[in-house]
């Protein structure tokens, strides 16, 4: 992170939650479910946000969620890692996933 004041700092739609040496946690602010952001108008403009605060931004998601995030930053400029399970990720599901967002690192159990 690149600011030094931890305390309560709100970033838009997100609250620092907790903070590790220099990696910062991020949950809603509110009781806005994480997932219900993706649907908000200025999602993207709100991660854009992020990136200036931030020099690095995972955005995660597991199973039914992937395919929402992947949806929401369709077109923007993002390094898209997947996490797929031998036996358990069905390659329709990757192909849907690379669809939306070329995936550009994938690690596999």
């Amino acid at each position: 992170m690149l600011e030094n004041d931890y305390e309560r700092l709100s970033l838009g739609s997100f609250i620092v939650s907790e903070t590790e040496g220099h990696v910062s946690v991020l949950r809603p602010d509110g009781d806005t479910a994480a997932v219900d952001l993706l649907a908000q108008k200025g999602f993207r403009e709100t991660i854009q946000s992020l990136n200036s605060t931030f020099d690095l931004v995972f955005l995660c998601a597991d199973n039914g969620y992937a395919m929402s995030l992947l949806s929401a930053l369709e077109g923007q400029k993002a390094f898209h890692i997947t996490l797929a399970r031998i036996r358990k990720t069905k390659s329709f599901t990757l192909t849907q996933m690379r669809s939306h967002l070329p995936i550009q690192g994938l690690i596999y159990d």
